[in-house]
């Protein structure tokens, strides 16, 4: 992965449907913001504002559907229409580093929940982290890459509550 990416998709963009979104905040579409959308980090939808998605910091677990952002920092496509690509539905197989190591080893189910990135900044964002009891498991680990903090997932045709 290229040092500015922060999730890329390995196998299976062919089975997913990448659809683009209004937000609620389009400020976060604006790379000179503090603390910028990244690809990578999951949105849901915001019940306030029917249609658009939000970022859902500060709600742990994610008990709610969220999707992964397919979109590059600072496109201008995206800071014209206040739009950002998701990934709706369709498995595939990625790379994140938008997520929480911790005690994470090979099979782990995977929620989403809020995680601190980049490490050692305080930037919260939501992103993948060991699945615990009564969060929705979207997806499970396939790789670990320490070294360069890359965690590569599949995720799952199904939504399991763990």
């Amino acid at each position: 992965m290229h040092p500015s990416v922060h999730f890329d998709i390995k196998r299976g963009r062919q089975y997913c449907t990448i659809a683009s979104v209004p937000l609620t905040d389009i400020t976060l579409l604006d790379p000179t913001t503090a603390a910028p959308l990244l690809d990578g980090e999951w949105l849901t939808y915001d019940p306030a504002n029917p249609g658009k998605l939000m970022q859902d910091v500060g709600t742990n677990p994610a008990v709610v559907r969220t999707f992964c952002v397919d979109t590059e920092k600072g496109r201008s496509e995206t800071q014209v229409n206040g739009m950002t690509d998701i990934i709706r539905m369709g498995e595939y197989q990625g790379n994140t580093k938008i997520y929480t190591p911790g005690a994470l080893v090979i099979n782990d189910f995977l929620m989403v929940n809020d995680v601190t990135y980049p490490a050692g900044s305080a930037l919260t964002r939501r992103g993948l982290v060991k699945a615990t009891s009564g969060g929705f498991v979207v997806a499970q680990v396939i790789a670990i890459d320490a070294t360069n903090g890359i965690l590569t997932f599949q995720t799952l045709s199904g939504w399991i509550v763990a």
